[in-house]
């Protein structure tokens, strides 16, 4: 196989992944959203956008999310002015990565509170319910990748005894 090949479909696999994994995203605001207002009395109301005003909010937030990202890391690494490869520029790499966890939940909280006829505290607990949901999926999605792994790894488990 050539190499324009192989680049061509790891392209369109990269963009197949980022597209499903802003329609999950987009499906946990709806999630975030319907929980927030059954939790909620009927005065916190917030209003369920439309899916492409969803999908826009999702897109728009996973776009400074990696604005955000590459800035704290190209901060922390100036700051540190390490080589890359080197083990402090992995300590560096992991140090973003925390720091960036609280920016990038701003970050939604800000769009959903600007996008949505809502206050910043409804976005907050908005939010918080939104990455709770993301856990939930991520651990579903584990758990079951490690039992059809145990199945194929060990078959006889699957099997009942005759």
């Amino acid at each position: 196989m050539s190499d324009g090949l192989s680049i061509g479909y790891l392209v369109a696999l990269f963009l197949v992944v980022v597209i499903a994994g802003l329609t999950i995203g987009t499906a946990l605001l709806y999630g975030a959203i319907d929980l927030f207002n059954r939790l909620a009395g009927k005065d916190q109301h917030v209003p369920t956008p439309t899916f492409g005003r969803a999908f826009q909010i999702v897109v728009t937030v996973w776009l400074l999310n990696l604005l955000a990202g590459i800035g704290i890391g190209l901060v922390l690494a100036g700051v540190g002015g390490v080589e890359p490869g080197s083990d402090s520029a992995r300590t560096i790499s992991i140090i973003a990565n925390v720091v960036a966890v609280p920016v990038d939940f701003l970050i939604l909280a800000a769009m959903i509170s600007s996008q949505l006829p809502t206050s910043f505290g409804r976005a907050i607990a908005i939010t918080t319910l939104y990455c709770a949901l993301a856990i939930l999926v991520v651990i579903v999605i584990f758990v079951a990748f490690m039992i059809i792994g145990a199945l194929v790894m060990f078959p006889s488990i699957s099997s009942t005894p005759a």
